[in-house]
């Protein structure tokens, strides 16, 4: 007697358990009108592997921020990188549209270089979140866990 009824109580629990609502979408009645959490452009450094200065913006920058360009999906041309007026070289970044592919391209005196970038989305609630930077096919890692910001190491 024992047996069925422990049983029963273990059948009652686990079909309890197992009910439609926590299958249910975990986005259902969340309002996305307004969404502006997620960057839309992807913001990258280009870093030096070595010593890991911003080689365009950095105190020893090697490379003219004139000199960084992109091209999206849809552009003819390459398009100079924006700078922020106002901001100071150490908050300055480069903003790549997140289209793909995006090229972007570096001119230095001697070496042109040429760069595919492609991306990587975590789906959210209202918009795809951007979750890697792939250059050439190789992931490249964030500044830190709370930015946005991506670090390119460039051996020029």
């Amino acid at each position: 007697m024992f047996r069925p009824l422990t049983f029963l109580l273990l059948l009652a629990i686990l079909i309890t358990a197992c009910n439609d609502d926590k299958l249910a979408d975990p986005c259902e009645g969340i309002s996305c009108e307004g969404d502006t959490l997620h960057p839309t452009v992807a913001m990258i450094r280009l870093m030096d592997p070595a010593n890991k200065q911003d080689l365009v913006y950095g105190p020893d920058a090697t490379i003219s921020p004139d000199s960084v360009k992109y091209k999206g999906p849809g552009d003819a041309t390459f398009i100079p990188i924006e700078q922020r007026p106002g901001w100071t070289p150490e908050r300055q970044i480069i903003e790549l549209p997140l289209q793909e592919p995006v090229y972007l391209y570096i001119g230095k005196p001697g070496k042109d270089t040429i760069i595919k970038v492609t991306y990587q989305f975590t789906k959210t609630c209202c918009s795809p979140l951007l979750s890697q930077v792939i250059l050439n096919d190789k992931t490249v890692i964030k500044l830190g866990a709370s930015t946005y910001v991506y670090r390119i190491p460039l051996d020029f």
